[in-house]
């Protein structure tokens, strides 16, 4: 609640939904969530003031892509294991080949929705970290008109 408070104070002209209205109208709601979020990470882009929100969005997008790409990843991986297989049983020295097709295959297993999940989460944890480093707007001055300004 302090993150959408401070993002609120950040930006007035966010409309953030209270709990009433999410409860009413949830896909509004989630609307208003994404244009705070966009918003959000427009704010955030610079790589040298926000280095740990860019490293785990990286890290997000190589985890989300390599999940997209499992299936080919372990049709490669097993290609490797059996051609440094016949290799090996035929004589030739490819143990180092077996090894890295089967590492890899290992890897991609390891890529799964509910490990891209948990990353989707840090990355999150990181930008709404970030509000609090966000400069505040200033008020307008309120200085007394003089002749100059009419």
């Amino acid at each position: 609640m302090h993150a959408l408070l401070s993002l609120k104070r950040l930006n007035p002209d966010l409309t953030l939904p209270s709990p009433e209205e999410e409860r009413r109208d949830p896909k509004s709601a989630d609307q208003r969530y994404d244009r705070a979020a966009a918003w959000l990470r427009n704010q955030t882009r610079d790589r040298k003031k926000f280095p740990l929100i860019f490293a785990e969005n990286v890290s997000y997008g190589f985890r989300r892509n390599l999940l997209a790409l499992r299936a080919w990843g372990l049709i490669s991986s097993a290609g490797c294991a059996l051609s440094a297989s016949g290799a090996l049983w035929m004589g030739k020295d490819a143990l180092l080949h077996l090894g890295a097709g089967l590492a890899i295959g290992a890897y991609t297993l390891l890529m799964t929705p509910a490990g891209l999940k948990r990353q989707s989460d840090v990355y999150t944890r990181r930008l709404i970290e970030a509000i609090d480093m966000l400069p505040r707007p200033t008020a307008p001055s309120k200085k007394a008109p003089t002749k100059a300004d009419a």
